[in-house]
């Protein structure tokens, strides 16, 4: 579990630090103070090998002139900048140096013995300058682009050395070295990025074949009444969807159910999939009406505790702070594992956490305190 976080430089944080994550931590705060920052730090230093990690720089920086600048406190390109997000998980610490490098030459890749990771992973042996410039979308093994430099770091031993290329190459991923080491499994998921049919195939056929798909299917039952039972579809390896007895003459794919169904089971199906892990969740709730907001949180923190995994999640809801405190009020669950941390940012260079515990959440909810 995630204990502690600081950033250095990282977006519009010159400085951060965090304490006092629990099992389920919620992050409010204004628009544009830095919550949906934090969960891309935390990914990147709990994702470091995971191609989908490129996607999402892609993704984030796409309308960026100069995609450093999303990235970099401060950036010019002449300022030699590094962003250190260092983490303490589970007692042990760790952290990840991102310097930025605008000259990295593909042939210079290859020679230095670099696997590529993304799209697809090929032996080095087979990878000649051509055909590594081909793959970033260059004209020539010799033209130049833009790079971050990034290593992870356990304590003082170096586990990760990797090249992370973006725009105007071709997303991609390049590993001079990787060790075995500390990050566990890890998921982030964004409100337009929920509905994933091949990876919820995939997580119920799985739990189907240990027996505990069951657990999962009466969770979303008794979210939604109206959904009777669940069954995975796999058409071919990997691709799939789960189809939903909603009682008409056939069942339908979850594609067609209501966002809030769709956002439960997304939820539900990824947590037992990064057991031991950490899953990071924008907007938490999204769709959700607030009526069973409380049984909600309620069902998804029992799934995370029972798969080991914990949740950080950001909110704009005063109606989910609500019902995480009422979910936590209930018999089984640990007051303990609730903490709320409402972001300010006092000056531009400044944001300052205010952490809520159970007890302190309460006093604010029960007083109509401002609070998201």
């Amino acid at each position: 579990m995630i204990d502690a976080l600081t950033l250095k430089n990282y977006k519009t944080f010159k400085f951060l630090a965090l304490g006092q994550f629990s099992p389920f931590t919620l992050l409010g705060g204004m628009n544009d103070v830095g919550k949906t920052s934090i969960l891309t730090a935390i990914y990147i230093y709990t994702a470091r090998l995971q191609p989908a990690m490129a996607n999402l720089a892609a993704m984030r920086s796409q309308n960026s002139p100069n995609w450093a600048e999303t990235y970099f406190h401060g950036f010019s390109p002449s300022a030699e900048k590094q962003i250190e997000i260092g983490v303490v998980w589970s007692g042990m610490r760790g952290r990840v140096e991102i310097q930025y490098d605008p000259t990295v030459q593909v042939g210079a890749l290859l020679d230095s013995g670099l696997q590529n990771r993304l799209p697809d992973p090929h032996p080095s042996s087979v990878l000649d300058p051509g055909r590594l410039a081909a793959e970033f979308g260059l004209m020539s093994g010799d033209q130049n682009l833009q790079a971050l430099r990034m290593r992870w770091f356990e304590g003082d031993e170096q586990k990760s050395d990797i090249y992370w290329m973006l725009p105007p190459a071709k997303p991609g991923m390049y590993v001079k070295y990787s060790l075995p080491g500390l990050p566990s499994p890890s998921a982030l998921l964004f409100p337009f990025m929920r509905e994933l049919p091949d990876a919820a195939a995939r997580s119920l056929s799985e739990l189907v074949k240990v027996g505990a798909a069951a657990e999962i299917t009466s969770h979303i039952k008794m979210l939604f009444p109206h959904i009777r039972d669940l069954t995975p579809v796999l058409t071919e390896p990997g691709k799939g969807t789960v189809l939903a007895d909603v009682g008409l003459p056939k069942p339908v794919p979850i594609s067609e159910l209501g966002e809030g169904a769709k956002e439960a089971l997304n939820l539900m199906l990824t947590i037992p999939r990064i057991r031991g892990g950490v899953l990071l969740c924008d907007e938490l709730g999204a769709g959700i009406h607030a009526s069973i907001l409380p049984r909600f949180v309620q069902s998804i923190a029992a799934t995370a505790r029972k798969y080991d995994c914990q949740i950080i999640a950001t909110t704009h809801s005063y109606e989910l702070l609500s019902a995480a405190y009422d979910a936590f009020a209930q018999d089984g669950m640990n007051h303990e594992d609730l903490t709320y941390v409402r972001l300010d940012r006092t000056s531009p260079e400044t944001v300052l956490p205010t952490v809520f515990n159970y007890e302190k959440l309460g006093i604010a909810l029960s007083n109509d305190w401002e609070v998201r």
